[in-house]
């Protein structure tokens, strides 16, 4: 299986937040990534996926 690789604008756009909201999360280990280069690539099947029910409550839970 590839992996389908991200990069922090793309993760952003998803998360609907700013990229260095995407950034903290990488430096605090909330999210894995590598460095390639000068950018962080995040596996696309690595992101957490919230629940249908209850979405609203997980996303403002990390805030």
């Amino acid at each position: 299986m590839n992996p389908e690789l991200l990069t922090v604008g793309e993760v952003a756009a998803i998360f609907r937040c700013h990229h260095e909201t995407v950034r903290k999360m990488i430096a605090n280990k909330q999210l894995a990534a590598i460095k390639f280069g000068n950018r962080w690539l995040i596996d696309a099947h690595q992101l957490p996926r919230p629940n249908v029910v209850g979405a609203d409550e997980l996303m403002h839970a990390n805030t």
